[in-house]
């Protein structure tokens, strides 16, 4: 379960708006709506052990997955995605087994994108002015 962003026609469209900045600039943003969408998916997330809470990460590229885990018997758990993001790519999300329940039942993911959104929205006219 991950969000993806891949090009900036994509986001252009979502936002509605010309994103008039630099590719730093771009990416920045990009980095920071990944950052939100992370932060509000955690804060959305329903907690019974923190596993899934706490396995919402950020992957970049040429970044490495964040996101390990180690059970109470020594198991672990490597938890970075099985596609790499490319260039200028942020996935955010989880690769837990039982994510597509939690977000089918609690919109987690889903509702963190839409607070995405507004901080995308929110750079594009900061960037406009």
């Amino acid at each position: 379960m991950q969000v993806e962003i891949t090009n900036v026609k994509e986001v252009e469209n979502w936002i509605g708006l010309q994103v008039k900045t630099s590719i730093k600039e771009f990416l920045a943003i990009i980095k920071g709506t990944a950052l939100t969408i992370m932060s509000s998916a955690k804060r959305r997330a329903p907690v019974i052990t923190g596993r899934y809470r706490s396995s919402i990460h950020i992957e970049a590229d040429g970044m490495p997955s964040a996101f390990s885990y180690t059970d109470e018997n020594g198991n672990t758990f490597d938890g970075s995605f099985s596609e790499k993001p490319g260039e200028g790519e942020y996935f955010v999300g989880t690769n837990v087994i039982y994510a597509g329940k939690v977000e089918k039942m609690h919109k987690v993911l889903e509702e963190a994108t839409v607070d995405g959104q507004w901080y995308l929205t929110r750079k594009a006219n900061e960037s406009n002015k």
